[in-house]
């Protein structure tokens, strides 16, 4: 199920598309993680998403099962 980004986030998910390495540092809630699910789930490529903790990693975990991503 593909997600609505904004414009802001559109503009990261096209920079990666381009190869462009990229660092989101964000305060809770800005929508980091529903941008890097978005960007693996329209990429065949591997996507390594870093949490904070180990509840963080268990939801990461739980959202990417729900997109079909898993663990490829």
């Amino acid at each position: 199920m593909a997600v609505h980004l904004s414009a802001e986030q559109e503009a990261v998910a096209a920079a990666i598309a381009r190869g462009t390495n990229v660092v989101s540092i964000s305060k809770p809630g800005t929508g980091k993680s529903t941008v890097a699910f978005e960007i693996a789930r329209r990429s065949s490529a591997r996507v390594l998403v870093l949490t904070f903790n180990s509840k963080l990693k268990e939801e990461g975990r739980a959202r990417a099962k729900a997109l079909g991503l898993g663990e490829r």
